[in-house]
């Protein structure tokens, strides 16, 4: 997923690792990622957004929360969420599957503070149901928890 990552977005990439950050690292190689050690992880997803907006430049945009386990999306379908964003950098853009939003998604700076008082496992998705949001879908069956190679990933949320 991260050299997917990097594809899109070259050196713009940080990988939030948590409990097995230590044996995980050395296992990235030499991908051109920024390394962030979530302290937290016990609490959950929400340690882990958190600590990736924390991480971020003042001058960062937006932010693209993915998960490392949805191996079935491509490159191609990370560039097309970068795509539509940038035409719509105020919206929230998300991955489209199963009649909702889930991530990946690309959440414009004005949505940060929402996600940092995100927690336990209270990930990302909470904001693409939120009746105030602006989400712009991007068809993506292959982000679908069921999707070959991804099992394990969370359920859409319901547009």
């Amino acid at each position: 997923m991260l050299s997917r990552a990097t594809a899109v977005s070259g050196h713009a990439v940080t990988a939030v690792l948590g409990d097995k950050a230590a044996e995980v690292a050395p296992a990235l190689g030499r991908l051109p990622v920024s390394l962030v050690v979530n302290r937290d992880w016990n609490e959950g997803i929400a340690g882990y957004i958190r600590a990736g907006l924390h991480s971020l430049p003042g001058s960062c945009a937006a932010a693209m929360v993915l998960l490392g386990h949805q191996l079935a999306v491509t490159s191609a379908d990370l560039q097309r969420l970068c795509d539509l964003w940038r035409r719509s950098p105020r919206a929230i853009v998300a991955a489209q599957y199963g009649g909702g939003y889930g991530t990946p998604a690309i959440f414009p700076r004005a949505e940060f503070p929402s996600l940092l008082r995100l927690r336990g496992d209270q990930g990302a998705e909470a904001l693409l149901r939120g009746p105030m949001a602006e989400v712009i879908g991007v068809p993506m069956p292959g982000a679908m928890p069921d999707a070959p190679s991804s099992a394990g990933s969370s359920p859409p949320i319901g547009s």
